[in-house]
């Protein structure tokens, strides 16, 4: 199996494979999602909430935003947020030794009496476990003879190149 058409746009990527085995396509397609380790909260912990969202709904919000860490072998962090009075939440305003890989997810929008006090612990985890792990936000193909386009949107926390070529790579060695 061997990779062709290789383009980076800003938040995805496609590429086209040939091949004449549907059962590797389809390994392609579910390790890309699903065998990749990322970050993610996994609990919350609400002290005070006085926004529009009820809890559950804030914490599966929360669980959804893909944080990026420079150590790897560190398997949970704890995140803190006590906000109040602001327009706009963004994972930005979280405190702790872990970052989102994009702050410009809107979480909340609060008015000036409102609050969010939380604790989140941010979990090391695989798509194969839960969405909130997965390393893309979509990954699909499509099919014209022996030829297979993939289009892959992903969170940025694995670069596409990477993720790719060593999906491409077990999946050739596997089978």
């Amino acid at each position: 199996m061997d990779l062709f058409d290789y383009t980076e746009f800003d938040n995805y990527v496609t590429f086209q494979i040939y091949s004449t085995d549907v059962t590797k396509i389809n390994n392609l397609r579910k390790f890309i999602c699903t065998k990749f380790s990322i970050y993610a909260i996994d609990t919350i912990c609400v002290d005070i909430n006085t926004s529009n969202l009820p809890d559950e709904f804030l914490a599966a919000r929360l669980s959804l935003i893909p944080f990026i860490s420079n150590h790897i072998e560190i398997n949970e962090y704890v995140l803190t947020l006590n906000v109040s009075g602001i327009h706009n939440l963004y994972p930005s305003h979280f405190v702790g030794d872990i970052k989102s890989c994009n702050n410009d997810i809107i979480i909340a929008k609060l008015h000036p009496t409102q609050q969010i006090s939380l604790t989140a612990s941010v979990c090391l985890g695989y798509g194969s476990d839960h969405a909130k792990w997965k390393p893309v936000h979509t990954c699909y193909f499509t099919r014209t003879g022996n030829i297979f386009t993939f289009y892959v949107e992903t969170t940025d926390v694995i670069d596409p190149f990477t993720l790719i070529h060593t999906s491409i790579h077990h999946v050739n060695t596997s089978l």
